[in-house]
């Protein structure tokens, strides 16, 4: 760069660039594990890293973008569609934010369930709105005040909507304590045939199997004589909606409040 003015001028965009890449690809994937904790195989020191060095890249990737914009429209000396570019970010980056944390409700569960698509109309309607109000309060602002002082607001904003953020995830992953020492459980078949020729309790839990099918494979397939000692209970329910929780009241047929 040629003077402090051309970073000047580029200083909003790099402060899009790491509202984004925070908000995105670091916060809400920390405030879904903390939230979730129990629902996740592995702990926080297995992603918080990769999470660090994603939203870095998207970080200076965007920054490089940005960059290049300026210095493209500076040379085809059309300096507003630069300050449109920006303006069309802040209010995308606006929208992202309030869709992430006021307009959830709705969305579709990661339990298995199948998602009901059509039932999002109301929602994008909802956007659509929110999306029509934040560009109206910047045509306003547009046509009221200088350019300069809009984008300045509009930086100042961000940065305070990302120290919020910031403020959410620590007091959030306080709260869950998401940093404590786990057993991190993988699934394995090391030493899985070292038992005992005689002395063995052995219980196969069917997760995710049909009772109806597994029984009819027990008595029309080889696998009638390999399980022949084995007691089957196709009736067995779990009562809960994950197999973690129902282990125990499935060994123990004691309700876990």
């Amino acid at each position: 760069m040629k003077n402090n003015k051309d970073f000047k001028k580029l200083i909003p965009a790099y402060i899009i660039s790491f509202a984004v890449s925070f908000m995105m690809f670091f916060n809400e994937p920390l405030i879904m594990y903390a939230t979730n904790k129990d629902d996740f195989a592995f702990d926080i020191y297995t992603i918080i890293l990769p999470l660090l060095i994603v939203s870095i890249f998207i970080f200076l990737l965007l920054s490089l973008i940005y960059t290049g914009i300026y210095f493209l429209c500076k040379k085809i000396k059309k300096p507003k569609a630069y300050i449109i570019i920006l303006i069309i970010s802040f209010i995308l980056f606006f929208l992202l934010y309030i869709q992430g944390n006021y307009l959830i409700g709705n969305l579709p569960r990661l339990d298995g369930t199948t998602s009901k698509w059509t039932g999002f109309h109301l929602d994008n309607i909802i956007t659509l709105i929110v999306l029509l109000i934040l560009t109206g309060i910047y045509i306003y602002s547009y046509k009221k005040f200088k350019i300069s002082k809009v984008i300045n607001v509009s930086k100042n904003i961000t940065l305070v909507v990302c120290a919020m953020l910031l403020v959410a995830l620590i007091s959030t992953s306080i709260t869950n304590n998401i940093f404590e020492d786990r057993r991190v459980m993988v699934y394995s078949d090391e030493n899985i045939n070292n038992i005992s020729k005689n002395k063995n309790f052995l219980i196969i839990l069917l997760d995710q199997m049909d009772s109806k099918t597994f029984g009819e494979v027990l008595n029309t397939t080889e696998y009638k004589e390999s399980l022949s000692d084995f007691t089957y209970y196709p009736n067995t329910v779990g009562a809960y909606p994950y197999t973690r929780d129902s282990i125990p009241f499935i060994l123990s047929g004691k309700w876990n409040h």
